[in-house]
């Protein structure tokens, strides 16, 4: 995936004002503007960087994208080999440099909580599906349980992600 496709796709999942005005925010809220719309940033290292996800940080400041209880980090930091870059309360999204799977791990023990997807390109592009979810529910046109809506979508991050081995950790974003 490039970098390029996930911000154009990012941008056009942003929701209507409008319709958030109707589900009762009095405006689209800074936050959630900052989630669709990633603000460029000066770059800080060459071009040359493979892994998307690096490029990614460094050339958008991610701070602000935000999942069900993740946040992305303001930097790419490293733990025990481990490339962390997403967190939420208790726990974080990490892969390691040599092998690219994308792992949940417990913040205390280090320990594997979820595999969340194969690879980067893979994990961003189901991302893209948990984001275009998120903003159909902030506009008000999918209800939180609405069952056929959620599985649809669960189908489709868990076939982006890589399989089944990521449904676990998608079935606690989704539902």
């Amino acid at each position: 995936m490039n970098i390029e496709y996930f911000i154009a796709e990012l941008k056009k999942m942003e929701p209507s004002e409008a319709l958030m005005i109707q589900e009762g925010f009095t405006g689209l809220p800074n936050s959630i503007m900052r989630n669709y719309d990633l603000e460029k940033k000066e770059p800080s290292m060459k071009k040359e960087e493979r892994n998307v996800l690096y490029v990614l940080f460094n050339e958008y400041d991610l701070q602000f994208l935000r999942f069900q209880d993740f946040s992305f980090d303001k930097n790419i930091s490293e733990i025990n080999g481990i490339n962390k870059f997403c967190s939420s309360s208790g726990t974080f999204l990490g892969f390691q440099y040599d092998h690219d799977e994308v792992v949940e791990y417990d913040f205390e023990e280090l320990s594997i909580v979820n595999y969340c997807a194969k690879n980067i390109d893979s994990f961003l592009a189901s991302l893209l599906k948990v984001f275009e979810l998120q903003s159909l529910r902030l506009q008000g046109l999918v209800v939180m349980d609405d069952e056929k809506t959620n599985n649809s979508f669960f189908e489709k991050c868990v076939s982006e992600a890589g399989g089944v081995r990521y449904s676990n950790f998608f079935k606690n974003i989704i539902y």
